[in-house]
């Protein structure tokens, strides 16, 4: 089950059924750029209560 060939056709499937569950994801929720919300944009320099440890400053 090591076949280059096997592991490029499950590849490709997988890309496929990706693209799938995201345009379906896509269309249920009607926008394509839906976020749960801002924590891809965040960062742990913004708080510092995450910073030295978790104690703060």
């Amino acid at each position: 089950m090591n076949s280059p060939a096997i592991y490029r056709l499950r590849r490709l499937l997988l890309e496929r059924w990706i693209d799938e569950a995201i345009a379906l994801l896509d269309q249920i929720d009607g926008d394509t750029d839906l976020e749960d919300g801002d924590e891809d944009y965040e960062d742990g320099r913004e708080y510092p209560a995450r910073m030295m440890g978790g104690h703060g400053l």
